[in-house]
């Protein structure tokens, strides 16, 4: 991202759908904060508080605008003056109040204060508590940029064995690689490859012949203990002699990565350890004739002199084993990533974010028979089941619509009288928060189970539960959120 005199926050959406209190509303570069130099000023003034409490680095002091179309409205804008600064992320300070925090917001920069350009939207914010700063801000990227040729965020059922990429790529699991949620890092789910014979197979495609341009692969990876092989755990490989294949050394778990370009083979080996028993982000980065790794963000080898172009190969795709079916990763894969034509990360940077797209995306996954992972959707089975996103002009924030349209909300209505707590067959109403807006009907089943698929994931939600045989009407469940895990997505 390159540095912009002016940067703004704009398009606020808070948790309860009203006022908006923050105590910071810091801009960072990397890991480092950088608004401190800036001058700050708001479109309107706050209601009680001033728009330098957001610089304070104080979180007893806060800005408030209670009026929610003011707060729909307001903008906050930096001016860094002659000294122009790059932004990557944001950090949010809380007040008081989860109902006032933001849940979404939208980044803009400038270079002459009038014409403006989103640089991206963070949105399903998580409450950090009160008077506390967020550790880290999800980091949603567009999926429609064609640099992004796959992207696996490895959600679905516990042990389901179909998974969905994003860019519409068919995938399969394979050898008893199964979706988990033992472990996450975000969203409700990963991978579990079970180091001897699991791993994740997409069919060969000129997308993963990176040729003499930059790229970036990257993926959250989480080390169980060694795998089968003593001599490596493979995180991916397209490999016949020619190619491309990352790994890890066994013992010692450092991260490597070999190419071939005109037959002759190069290979890095990073200086930074891959932890084991928990999760770290990993990335392999081709930057001009450099070939980089990075350990949790931090840059731990530097192969110069490479100039060539990598060789195609006719090989498949593999995630979690080699080609030759012989080395395995041992542990959970999540948020894979490959990057086309672009080196994501040159030097050190933040790797607390995940890769959701929602800026300028709205997308629903829509399921294709017999792709899902089902009854009759065999282990193996490509999980045809994405299709690729609708591309709109901008977010519809005042009709709400800020997600992908990829959220579930589900639960059990329960009867109130005698006796107590049996499963209850009646009409639900699912019920957004921010305006009261009904969004979805629908009867339970005979086991009181309802489910309110494809909804807007970046939403608050109700559950209003009609008790015909005793004339009455109730919220049985109310504040349902991603942050909470109350709203969760579909597989």
């Amino acid at each position: 991202m390159a540095a912009h005199r002016y940067w703004r926050a704009a398009a606020f959406d808070a948790y309860g759908g009203g006022g908006l209190e923050l105590s910071e509303f810091h801009l960072i570069a990397g890991t480092t904060r950088v608004d401190a130099a800036a001058a700050l000023t708001a479109s309107a003034a706050p209601d009680s508080g001033a728009v330098g409490a957001l610089q304070d680095d104080a979180l007893g002091t806060a800005a408030l605008w209670s009026d929610v179309v003011v707060v729909r409205a307001l903008s906050l804008q930096w001016d860094f003056g002659g000294s122009p600064q790059d932004v990557t992320d944001i950090r949010l300070g809380s007040a008081v109040s989860p109902a006032r925090f933001a849940l979404s917001v939208r980044i803009d920069y400038s270079d002459d204060g009038v014409t403006w350009v989103t640089y991206t939207t963070f949105a399903g914010i998580t409450w950090p508590g009160p008077r506390a700063k967020t550790v880290s801000v999800w980091r949603y990227l567009d999926v429609s940029s064609p640099s992004i040729v796959s992207y696996l965020n490895m959600e679905g059922y516990d042990g389901s064995a179909a998974i969905g990429d994003r860019t519409g790529k068919p995938w399969a699991l394979f050898g008893g690689a199964a979706v988990s949620t033992a472990q996450k890092k975000a969203g409700r789910s990963s991978v579990r490859l079970n180091g001897t014979s699991a791993y994740l197979e997409s069919p060969s495609s000129t997308d993963f012949d990176f040729g003499a341009g930059d790229w970036t692969i990257e993926m959250m990876v989480w080390i169980s203990g060694p795998p089968s092989d003593p001599s490596n755990g493979t995180l991916m490989e397209r490999w016949n002699g020619s190619g491309i294949f990352m790994n890890y050394a066994v013992p010692g778990y450092f991260p490597r990565f070999g190419v071939t370009a005109a037959g002759a083979p190069t290979s890095v080996i990073g200086a930074n350890a891959i932890p084991l028993g928990t999760w770290a982000h990993v990335a392999f980065v081709r930057n001009g004739s450099s070939l980089l790794t990075f350990v949790q963000g931090v840059l731990g080898s530097t192969g110069t002199g490479f100039t060539g172009g990598i060789d195609p190969s006719s090989e498949a795709m593999t995630v979690g084993r080699d080609n030759a079916g012989v080395r395995h990763h041992n542990g959970y894969i999540d948020e894979w990533r490959v990057t086309k034509g672009k080196a994501q990360y040159t030097g050190n940077f933040d790797p607390n974010f995940s890769y959701i797209q929602v800026n300028a995306v709205q997308g629903r996954a829509q399921g294709v028979s017999g792709g899902r992972g089902g009854p009759g959707s065999p282990v193996g089975s490509y999980a045809a089941r994405n299709v690729p996103p609708i591309k709109r002009g901008r977010k519809d924030y005042l009709s709400g619509v800020h997600g992908q349209g990829i959220g579930r909300v589900r639960g059990v209505v329960l009867d109130y009288v005698n006796p107590l707590n049996k499963p209850y067959r009646c009409k639900v109403r699912l019920v957004r928060e921010a305006d009261g807006l009904q969004m979805r009907e629908a009867w339970t089943g005979v086991d009181g189970v309802y489910d309110f698929q494809y909804v807007d994931e970046l939403q608050s939600y109700s559950v209003l539960a009609f008790y015909l045989d005793h004339g009455k009407r109730a919220v049985i469940s109310d504040g349902l959120t991603l942050a909470n895990g109350k709203v969760e997505l579909m597989p």
